[in-house]
C-alpha cells in the first residue's frame, strides 16, 4: 500500500459558490459562449484568490459547461451507433448514410477505421498512409498499421512489411522481421545485432508465436543453435513449468544428452522417487542442475524430506558455492512461507550477500512469526537503510523494543509514523492512543488549466467512448493522452475523470500523478444504494464493504481479473454460482457478474460468509475473501494464538498480505468519508486462534 505524507497545515478557503436560480435549458449555448469569454479575458484565475463572488460564477459557468457537453454530441452518438450496427451488418449504404452525418462527431475515425479493418485485405499502401497521416494523435494509427502489418505478413509483402515495422513489441512482428531481413538480403548489415534479437526471443521459458519458427530453424541450419541454448532454455521452461515445451527441446539435443534431459523431466515430476536414481549419483554439471530443480519441486511438498536428503548428498557434488547457497535459501524461503520452526535459524544462517529485498525482509518475518524479538530487532537491522526507514519496519521495530519493555522507545518511533494515512500510520496511532491524522486537500487548478486538458483531442474522444459505452477503447485513448503528462498535469486529468464518475481512472491517474492527499478523487462512494441494501441485509459495515470494492476492482463494474474474477468485487464464476444457490437465484451468467447491484449482493454474502467462518475475525474474512479459506486454515498457528498485526504481516502470499492490509487502511478511510469516526484498526484485529483440535 502506497506510504502518504498529509499535508496537515493547508489554509485552503471554504468554497461557497452564490446560488443561481437561473434555467439553462434554453440558453446553455449562449450562456457558454459568454462564459469561455469571461475566462479567456481572466488574467489570474484560481480559487484561493478569487472572492466568493468571482468563485460563484466560475462555478456557475463550469456548471453550464459540463451540461452543455453531456448533451452537445446526443444526437450524433445515437447516429454513432447505428452505424457501428449497420456496418456490423454490413449494410454499407445505411452505414455510409450515417457516415455523412458525423464528420464532425470526434468518434467519426472509429468508424472508418472499423470499415478499414472489414476490408483489411482490400487495402492499398495509400490509404493506409492517409489514415496514418490524418489519424495520428491517437491510438488508432498504431492499430491500424500493426493490423496492416499481420496481412503483409500473411500475404508476404516483405519490402511492404519493412516499410511499416516500428521496432515492435509483438514476437511474431519481431521474427518476421528477422525473417524479412534474412529474405532481402539486410541482415548481414547488422547481423551482430540481428543474432542477439534471435537469441533474445529463443531464450525463454515459453513458446513463441509460430512465426519464429521458421527463423528458429533458419537459426539452427545455420549452426548458430548451440547445445548450451538448446539446456538453457530447456533449463526455463522446466523452471516455468512448461514441460510441453521441454519434450520438445529435448529432442534437439545429441542423444547422448537426452537420457538427462528425460531424466530431469522425471525428477520434475515426481521429485521423492526420482532424486535417488542411480543416474544422478555421477558428480556431473547437468546433475547438479537436476538436483537442485528436484529439490525445489520437493521442497513445497515435503520440506523435510528435501532437506534431509540435501544433507545427505551435498557434500559428494561439488555444487559451488552459487548453486549451494540457491538451494539452501530456497530452503529457509520455503520454510518461512510455512512457518515451519526451522525457518528462523535456517534464515540467519545465510551468507550476507544473498539477502535480496525478499530474502532479508521475510528473515525478519520468520523471526516476527515465533514472537523472538531480539531477533525481530536483529533482522531488521540487517536491511538496506532504504528498507528500514519503510513504516512497516519502522512500526515493527518499535513493536520488538516495546516487547523487550523498551517503552520510551518505541513511542518515539511510533510517533514517527503515527501521523501518516496508512495501515502502520492507523496501527501506531492506536498505540499512542492517537486520533487519525485524516485531512482532504483537494486538487487545485484553475479554469484554464481544466480546460486545457479537456479540450486534447484524445481526451475528447475518451468521454465519448465512455458515453457510447466502448470502455476498451476510452482507456486507450485516456492512456494515448497521459502517457507523457506532467505529474500536475496527471492530477488536473485526475479531476476531470472524477468528474465523469470515471473513478478506476481517476484513482489511477491521480496515483501516476504522485498526489495522494486528494481523498475524494481515491476514496469515492459511488453505488451508494446498493453498498447500503446489502451491507445492511447481510449486518455489514458499508465502509469495510466499500473497502474491499475500493482494493478488488477500484470501482470499475467491467473489472476482469487475470484468472477470471469479474466485477466490483471481484467474483469467481465458480464463487458466484455458489453463493447464487445459497440465495435461491439462478445460476449467474459471466455478463450477469459486471451488474453492480448484483455483484454486490453476491460478493457482500460471500464476504459475510467468510466473517461468520472465521468467528467475525476481519483480518482472516479478509484473506479467505482474497486467497480462498482453505489457504487462511493452513496459515493458522499451530499451537498458541497469534498477535493479529503479527499474523497479517506473515501471510506467504505478498497479494494476500498487501490485500489485508489494504482492506484495513481503505475501511477506516471509508468510515472516515462516510461519519467523520473511524473505528480503530486494532479494535478488529483480535488474537488469532490455532488450529482446531480435531
Amino acid at each position: 500500500m502506497s506510504q502518504i505524507k498529509l499535508k496537515n497545515n493547508s489554509t485552503s478557503p471554504s468554497r461557497k459558490p452564490l446560488r443561481f436560480n437561473l434555467s439553462c435549458e434554453n440558453s446553455a449555448r449562449h450562456i457558454l459562449t459568454l462564459c469561455r469569454i469571461f475566462l479567456k479575458s481572466s488574467s489570474y484565475l484560481n480559487y484561493f484568490s478569487l472572492t466568493h463572488l468571482l468563485s460563484g460564477v466560475l462555478l456557475f459557468c463550469l456548471s453550464v459547461a459540463t451540461v452543455h457537453a453531456s448533451s452537445e454530441w446526443q444526437h450524433e452518438r445515437d447516429v454513432y451507433k447505428k452505424a457501428r450496427t449497420a456496418l456490423t451488418k454490413k449494410q454499407i449504404n445505411q452505414y455510409n448514410k450515417y457516415l455523412t452525418q458525423l464528420t464532425e462527431y470526434p468518434l467519426y475515425q472509429y468508424l472508418v477505421y472499423n470499415e478499414m479493418r472489414m476490408r483489411v485485405s482490400k487495402l492499398s499502401d495509400e490509404e493506409v498512409d492517409e489514415f496514418l497521416a490524418k489519424y495520428n494523435d491517437g491510438p488508432l494509427a498504431t492499430r491500424l498499421r500493426l493490423a496492416w502489418m499481420s496481412h503483409l505478413q500473411r500475404k508476404g509483402r516483405t519490402e511492404s512489411f519493412l516499410k511499416y515495422y516500428q521496432n515492435e513489441q509483438s514476437a511474431d512482428l519481431q521474427c518476421y522481421f528477422l525473417r524479412a531481413k534474412i529474405r532481402v538480403n539486410q541482415f548481414e548489415e547488422n547481423k551482430d545485432q540481428y543474432l542477439k534479437q534471435v537469441r533474445d526471443l529463443w531464450l525463454v521459458g515459453k513458446s513463441q508465436p509460430k512465426q519464429c519458427d521458421p527463423l528458429f530453424k533458419w537459426y539452427e541450419d545455420q549452426g548458430y543453435l548451440t547445445k548450451e541454448e538448446i539446456w538453457e532454455r530447456f533449463s526455463l521452461a522446466m523452471d516455468k513449468n512448461r514441460q510441453g515445451l521441454a519434450k520438445y527441446l529435448a529432442k534437439k539435443l545429441p542423444a547422448s544428452d537426452q537420457k538427462q534431459a528425460k531424466l530431469w523431466l522425471d525428477v520434475h515430476s515426481n521429485p521423492k522417487a526420482k532424486l535417488r536414481n542411480k543416474a544422478l549419483s555421477k558428480d556431473a554439471h547437468i546433475n547438479r542442475q537436476i538436483i537442485s530443480h528436484g529439490l525445489k519441486r520437493l521442497a513445497r511438498k515435503d520440506l523435510t524430506a528435501a532437506h534431509n536428503f540435501w544433507l545427505d548428498i551435498h557434500e559428494n557434488y561439488a555444487f559451488g558455492s552459487d548453486l549451494h547457497d540457491e538451494v539452501e535459501r530456497n530452503f529457509a524461503l520455503r520454510a518461512a512461507y510455512k512457518h515451519d520452526e526451522r525457518a528462523t535459524t535456517w534464515m540467519y544462517q545465510l551468507p550476507k550477500d544473498l539477502m535480496d529485498p525478499s530474502t532479508g525482509m521475510w528473515r525478519a518475518r520468520s523471526a516476527l512469526r515465533s514472537l523472538d524479538w531480539e531477533l525481530v530487532l536483529r533482522g531488521i537491522a540487517m536491511l538496506t537503510e532504504e528498507e528500514k526507514a519503510e513504516p512497516q519496519w519502522q512500526y515493527w521495530k518499535a513493536r520488538a523494543l516495546a516487547g523487550k519493555g523498551l517503552q520510551s522507545d518505541a513511542k518515539l518511533l511510533y510517533e514517527k509514523i503515527a501521523g501518516e494515512r496508512s495501515y502502520y500510520g492507523f496501527l501506531a496511532a492506536d498505540k499512542l492512543s492517537m486520533t487519525y491524522n485524516i485531512v482532504d486537500d483537494p486538487v487545485q487548478y484553475n479554469v484554464l488549466e481544466l480546460e486545457k486538458i479537456e479540450q486534447t483531442s484524445s481526451i475528447i474522444r475518451a468521454k465519448e467512448l465512455l458515453m457510447v459505452d466502448q470502455l476498451t477503447d476510452a482507456r486507450r485513448e485516456w492512456n494515448y493522452a497521459t502517457q507523457n503528462y506532467t505529474s500536475r498535469q496527471l492530477q488536473i486529468a485526475a479531476s476531470l475523470a472524477h468528474q465523469w464518475d470515471w473513478h478506476d481512472y481517476a484513482i489511477r491517474t491521480i496515483a501516476k500523478g504522485e498526489y495522494f492527499d486528494d481523498l475524494g478523487i481515491r476514496f469515492p462512494t459511488p453505488f451508494t444504494s446498493h453498498v447500503n441494501k446489502y451491507s445492511n441485509k447481510r449486518s455489514l459495515e458499508p465502509a469495510f464493504v466499500y473497502g474491499i470494492i475500493r482494493r478488488e476492482s477500484a470501482f470499475n463494474p467491467q473489472a476482469r481479473s487475470p484468472v477470471g474474477a469479474r466485477g466490483l468485487m471481484q467474483l469467481m464464476p465458480a464463487t458466484a454460482k455458489q453463493v447464487s444457490k445459497q440465495l435461491k437465484l439462478r445460476a449467474p451468467s459471466r455478463q450477469d457478474l459486471y451488474t453492480p447491484s448484483f455483484n454486490i449482493n453476491l460478493g457482500s454474502k460471500y464476504i459475510g460468509d467468510m466473517l461468520t467462518k472465521f468467528n467475525g475475525h476481519r483480518a482472516l474474512a479478509s484473506a479467505a475473501y482474497n486467497a480462498g479459506p482453505h489457504r487462511v486454515n493452513a496459515w493458522l498457528p499451530e499451537k498458541n494464538e497469534l498477535p493479529a498485526d503479527v499474523w497479517v504481516d506473515t501471510i506467504p502470499f505478498t497479494e494476500t498480505r498487501e490485500y489485508v492490509r489494504a482492506v484495513f487502511a481503505y475501511t477506516a478511510m471509508f468510515e472516515w468519508k462516510l461519519n467523520k469516526n473511524p473505528t480503530r484498526l486494532s479494535l478488529h484485529l483480535q488474537p488469532i486462534p490455532p488450529v482446531p483440535k480435531s
